[in-house]
């Protein structure tokens, strides 16, 4: 039977492969580079070295490799580097579905990770997340590896507590540690933060094997141990700018459950990025409230569906596995263990007051996407289960294409801004951006001479009023015309101080509205003070 299955499962391998090269590829350079893309283009302009050695709050791998990719494609391919990063994740999370469920689990999972909207958004961003979610994955098949599941070798699984084997089998032969030993060391140097994946792995081998990982497995951590000598130094500095950070969020339930609908939205359904820092809490969760109901409904069916299938009389339906002997379930609770990491790494963050982020915790939905595939493959012959099934691709698809057309959620278009003002203020007319984060972005898609000023954080020191004012009496002339971007100014001016400070002082020509941010053409009061 397995002939028959096999030619089956690599033609929807393929299949899945290519949906996730389409909605992945699919304008994926049709919006500006965000603030951190564009730090991450202009890093590979630095040497080697520097590199290496930035305070960027991260290690040095992914920066290295997007170095060497855009020295070939330059920064129009940035994200195409990401593009293909995602599409391998689709193919070892099939890979990982196969080993633990069998044929159709490996399908399923390969479809869901394919069209999974956080999956997806990290792909087409020039940032390390996508290597971190590929190296995830290639971390849980390496550990499966080690265990014996993949492949179906089975004469190296240790005995589970309870079961029915007689004895530990032979330990791993050494290529096998080396490999995982190597993809955990790679991740590590992508983002420190991996460093929760490789705790949860080894706390999970350590207990199947009882603590006997033999020579092979000790030198293999001795080995990558050693590895990882040269990132303790670069995580003090780069931990310190982390600390550093002004906007921290402290991890709290409501961060948990925002985090798993992200897995499942993308950012892209319910309240956007600036909605999120303007509506009220009740204001949000009603908009939140119909894709919540969607999502709880989906997840409800298909544990429903999965449920039924497994109570059917076997002659009553085709064995998950398709034949294949045997699915490994009882190392479905590493996914299990990995898919609940979000909680481990939030209450780090509060613990060390580096503030959290759901991207820190992006690593966990590469095993919450195989648990959906295995949900998916034993739920589709079940009605509850195709229902589930049906709303999860609802869901999916919805955020897919909120993020290319509603502009809510698109990054801000500095570029459009930009480009409007190469058009309309060819002199070199001076420009203040609110918030002053935004400043470096603009000014890479600005052509014009424009002087570009960012406008100081507002806070009660009279100071940053005095520097604003001296900024303005020195490049604004008497009746001068000057420029005012409006751009995430929830984080630098929430209560609008410096915009009104500024509205007091000029009359308001125009206004310009793009997604993501306004531009404002002001006149300077011909009564006020000139320059200094």
């Amino acid at each position: 039977m397995s002939s028959v299955v096999q030619p089956s499962s690599n033609s929807v391998l393929w299949l899945a492969l290519l949906l996730a090269l389409a909605v992945r590829a699919w304008n994926v350079n049709g919006q500006s580079l965000s603030m951190d893309e564009h730090f991450e283009v202009n890093q590979t302009r630095l040497s080697v070295a520097a590199i290496v050695m930035a305070s960027d709050g991260f290690p040095p791998l992914y920066q290295l490799l997007h170095a060497g990719w855009n020295r070939v494609t330059g920064d129009g391919g940035a994200r195409w580097l990401s593009v293909l990063m995602g599409v391998a994740l689709v193919a070892v999370i099939g890979r990982i579905g196969h080993a633990v469920g069998g044929p159709a689990v490996g399908r399923a999972s390969a479809i869901v990770s394919a069209l999974l909207p956080i999956h997806v958004w990290f792909s087409q961003e020039a940032r390390a997340y996508s290597l971190v979610m590929l190296l995830t994955g290639l971390t849980i098949w390496a550990t499966l590896v080690v265990l014996g599941v993949e492949k179906g070798d089975r004469s190296n699984l240790p005995k589970r507590p309870g079961g029915c084997s007689a004895q530990i089998g032979p330990v791993p032969f050494f290529h096998r540690w080396a490999t995982l030993a190597a993809t955990c060391v790679l991740g590590m140097y992508t983002h420190y933060y991996f460093g929760f994946v490789i705790a949860l792995v080894g706390g999970y081998l350590m207990w199947s094997f009882r603590g006997r990982i033999g020579r092979a497995g000790w030198l293999s951590v001795g080995g990558g141990l050693l590895a990882l000598v040269p990132l303790a130094w670069l995580l003090s500095q780069d931990l310190a700018t982390q600390v550093g950070w002004p906007h921290k969020r402290h991890f709290g339930l409501t961060e948990l459950g925002f985090t798993y609908f992200t897995f499942l939205s993308g950012f892209t359904l319910g309240p956007s990025f600036e909605e999120l820092h303007q509506l009220s809490t009740a204001a949000a969760i009603r908009q939140f409230a119909p894709w919540l109901a969607l999502a709880s409904a989906a997840g409800i069916l298909l544990v429903i569906g999965a449920v039924r299938r497994t109570a059917l009389p076997s002659r009553l339906t085709h064995d998950v596995n398709d034949g294949l002997e045997g699915p490994s379930y009882e190392h479905s609770g590493l996914l299990v263990l990995l898919s609940a990491g979000t909680v481990v790494i939030g209450v780090a963050c509060n613990v060390f007051d580096v503030g959290y982020q759901v991207r820190y915790a992006v690593w966990s939905s590469v095993p919450c996407a195989v648990v959906l595939g295995w949900l998916v493959a034993r739920g589709i012959t079940t009605w509850p289960g195709r229902i589930g099934s049906a709303l999860l691709l609802i869901l999916a698809g919805s955020a897919l294409v909120h993020r290319h057309t509603e502009e809510r959620y698109a990054n801000p278009d500095v570029r459009s801004v930009a480009q409007f003002l190469t058009i309309h203020s060819p002199q070199n007319e001076p420009v203040f951006v609110i918030s002053d984060y935004m400043v470096p972005v603009f000014d890479y898609y600005l052509t014009s001479p424009a002087q570009i000023l960012d406008v100081p954080a507002a806070t009660p020191d009279a100071d940053r009023m005095a520097h604003l004012e001296r900024q303005f009496n020195h490049a604004v002339p008497r009746s001068g015309r000057f420029w005012l971007l409006l751009c995430r100014d929830f984080h630098q001016d929430p209560r609008h101080e410096m915009r009104d400070w500024l509205f007091a002082r000029a009359d308001v020509l125009s206004t310009q509205a793009f997604a993501g941010a306004t531009l404002i053409e002001l006149r300077r009061n011909f009564t006020l003070r000139g320059p200094d």
